[in-house]
């Protein structure tokens, strides 16, 4: 009986022997379990930091497509701005065209470029003259004072 009550104490004391090694292991598992729970939070965390990320990215990729579109609409502006400033320009340089310069005279013989007689100093154009001349030149009509309607 004796041996048997040894045993059993025994069997009991290593019964809570291995108890104890479970507690602590319990306990280990227990601590690993809020470390994972610790990080899956950080990871959540992290992961919202990012959407609100890609999302500010997003609007900022948003208005540079606005002011690339704006931008593109002004370049087309120009651009048809330009090409009426050319228009303008040819137009202008045609109706200056009439008018001609010292430097275009041909002084040694006389004249003006074209075939038009050079008035001498004391002989000008009267003012119909000119009026007349210059009309058929741009081809538009001017009033009686010489002066184009537009």
């Amino acid at each position: 009986i004796k041996e048997l009550i040894e045993d059993s104490v025994q069997k009991v004391t290593d019964g809570s022997h291995l108890v104890n090694q479970s507690g602590e292991t319990l306990e280990q598992i227990m601590d690993s379990v809020r470390q994972v729970a610790e990080i899956v939070g950080d990871i959540s965390s992290a992961s919202q930091e990012q959407a609100l990320g890609i999302e500010q990215v997003n609007k900022a990729i948003i208005e540079m497509d606005s002011s690339t579109q704006q931008n593109t609409a002004m370049v087309e502006e120009a651009a048809a701005a330009a090409e009426s400033m050319s228009e303008q320009s040819n137009e202008l340089n045609s109706l200056v065209s009439f008018f001609q310069t010292s430097d275009q005279l041909n002084v040694s013989g006389g004249e003006i470029p074209g075939g038009v007689e050079r008035r001498a100093n004391d002989r000008p154009w009267s003012a119909q003259e000119s009026a007349q001349d210059f009309s058929q030149a741009v081809g538009s009509d001017l009033d009686s004072n010489g002066w184009e309607e537009f």
